[in-house]
């Protein structure tokens, strides 16, 4: 019976320690080129939560601004290529609303957020579907976006 009990233990704290979050991609800033720091910090001054993760030769930051999440990608320079951040249902305009009653079943959305490039605001609309959800970029004017590539 004790090694029974010895077995399950055993297979109890490998579990655990399997799931652990290790977040191995995660940098700290020193590891981040601080051109991209800097940039961050005036591009975003009021950002909160910092975390960094490294994107092939770009650098992932994700944030908080105000309890918002943002994800930001950054060319290793510093420059700023594009970033996000969420959404409230409430918040799609009614021109994306139009569109997704009229070509997608008015089905419900699972989760909006925006997404800048160059200046120019897209609306990343994930959709409720069976069996796997679909993921679409809209133009402000509610048309589908099929040159922007959805980011997850």
């Amino acid at each position: 019976m004790k090694r029974l009990s010895l077995i399950v233990m055993t297979a109890l704290a490998l579990g655990f320690t399997s799931c652990s979050d290790d977040d191995d991609d995660d940098l700290n800033s020193a590891q981040v080129p601080n051109e991209i720091t800097v940039a961050l910090d005036s591009e975003f001054p009021n950002a909160t939560d910092i975390e960094y993760e490294a994107f092939g030769e770009q650098y992932i930051a994700d944030f908080e601004i105000d309890t918002v999440d943002y994800e930001a990608l950054y060319n290793s320079d510093g420059t700023l290529v594009k970033y996000k951040y969420d959404i409230l249902t409430s918040e799609v305009p009614e021109s994306v609303m139009t569109t997704i009653a009229a070509d997608y079943d008015n089905r419900t959305i699972d989760d909006a957020e925006i997404l800048v490039i160059d200046s120019v605001n897209y609306y990343q609309i994930e959709l409720n579907n069976t069996p796997t959800d679909d993921y679409i970029v809209f133009n402000e004017d509610g048309t589908v976006n099929t040159s922007i590539v959805f980011w997850d």
